[in-house]
């Protein structure tokens, strides 16, 4: 049995162009194994990026992470380990 937890830090940004307020973060993801492949996909099923290589946690050994920048919305997050 494998878990993972994720969470989302926003930031805001102003888009001047439109006069709109763009929502950013990052989507941190934690798994129980270094090699956990992360892919994330957005509510159209489009691959928004993989996050940078897995590594240990510092407050929880044992636990390795990674961070993805998006924007605001609903995402679909794969963890898959050798494949599978």
């Amino acid at each position: 049995m494998s878990s993972f937890s994720q969470e989302t830090i926003p930031t805001t940004e102003l888009d001047a162009a439109s006069d709109s307020v763009v929502v950013t973060g990052a989507l941190h993801v934690e798994a129980p194994h270094w090699a956990t492949q992360i892919s994330v996909y957005d509510d159209q099923g489009q691959a928004v990026g993989n996050g940078s290589p897995m590594t240990e946690s510092a407050a929880v050994p044992g636990v390795y992470e990674t961070a993805i920048s998006v924007e605001e919305g609903i995402y679909d997050v794969e963890a898959s380990l050798a494949g599978q």
